[in-house]
């Protein structure tokens, strides 16, 4: 009797454990994997002296802290959004996109660059897995207006960096 228990208990626990083995041609991605959009605010106000190399920099920053696996998107927005580099593998791409970027002469609406990280994550088709979004700003009060009624989906997920001058 104390064997068919222990016998059962060994069926539960491998039951619920993952698989040790994959077939040939079967790609998993590993659970490290991230899908990751960096939002980098280039309204008027951030060209201000000391701004925006803050906010480049932690933007830099965002991207080369991921892993070779993950994958990265820079969205550039003031009052309207621009994908300046779509998801990829190669934070070299993205990283040269970033170099690229200039600050505008209008104002900011953030929920412009919120709707095109949603479009890119919708695109990105990564089912339940999160979307780390890095919205880099320095957050005018301004820019709020079409947030109302915005509906994020609730895979993503919004971190802020805010940035003042240095």
């Amino acid at each position: 009797l104390l064997l068919l228990r222990a016998l059962a208990i060994a069926l539960l626990v491998l039951a619920f454990s993952r698989p040790l083995w994959s077939r040939p041609g079967v790609v998993r991605s590993s659970a490290g994997d991230r899908t990751v959009i960096v939002l980098l605010d280039r309204s008027m106000s951030m060209g201000h002296t000391g701004v925006w190399s803050a906010a480049v920099d932690a933007a830099r920053r965002a991207i080369a802290g991921l892993a070779p696996t993950d994958r990265v998107a820079l969205v550039l927005f003031d009052d309207e959004a621009e994908v300046a580099q779509p998801l990829t593998n190669d934070k070299n791409l993205a990283l040269a996109a970033l170099g690229n970027a200039r600050p505008s002469t209008t104002g900011t609406r953030y929920a412009a660059g919120l709707r095109a990280a949603r479009q890119i994550a919708t695109d990105a088709r990564t089912g339940t897995a999160p979307v780390d979004v890095v919205l880099v700003s320095d957050f005018q009060r301004s820019g709020t207006a079409g947030l109302a009624g915005l509906e994020i989906p609730t895979t993503m997920r919004v971190q802020t960096t805010a940035v003042s001058p240095t």
